[in-house]
């Protein structure tokens, strides 16, 4: 814990000058160790989250969602195994997806507005202005990315103190011109 909130705030300029091979490395290697420490639940939460457990009132199931259907009152649920679960809530668990491509994000890869970032991560920006590359390779002025769509050029990009200082950048920036 202590060693990665160490490197935390020097990460995206680690990230940035590992060789390709080596990102791919770790993204293949190491990624789901990484966010599992990374992404801790705080003490305090560890700790309702075992009382409710010991409680009865969560209970975790692990499988595949085949299909989720709403009702008046919460959902039903069907698993690739054929059970089925009438339940109140859902809470996805399945950690950080590195597929961040929407509807739009895919037009405007299409259409060379913007341009897939490294080893196909989220979209390509200038690392220190934040502003998204063309899919030329050239800059947008006036576009830039923020999060979780900067994970190829920064990886730690989604908790909010990092999310914090891209804000502030590109405020700065927008103030200035």
């Amino acid at each position: 814990r202590a060693a990665q909130d160490g490197v935390r705030h020097d990460l995206p300029e680690i990230w940035r000058n590992l060789p390709e091979s080596e990102k791919n490395e770790f993204l293949q290697s190491h990624w789901r160790w990484w966010n599992v420490r990374r992404h801790r639940a705080a003490p305090e939460i560890s700790i309702e989250l075992r009382n409710q457990l010991e409680s009865g009132r969560l209970e975790v199931i692990a499988g595949e969602i085949n299909d989720i259907t709403a009702k008046t009152s919460g959902f039903l649920i069907k698993l690739s195994d054929s059970r089925t679960f009438d339940v109140d809530q859902v809470l996805n668990c399945t950690g950080q997806d590195l597929d961040v491509f929407t509807p739009l994000i895919s037009r405007l890869l299409d259409e060379g507005v913007v341009s897939r970032g490294p080893l196909g991560l989220g979209l390509a920006a200038d690392f220190d202005s934040y502003r998204l590359r063309r899919g030329d390779g050239t800059l947008n002025p006036n576009l830039f990315a923020i999060g979780k769509i900067l994970l190829g050029e920064r990886l730690e990009t989604t908790a909010m103190p990092e999310i914090r200082i891209q804000a502030a950048e590109i405020a700065r920036q927008l103030l200035v011109e």
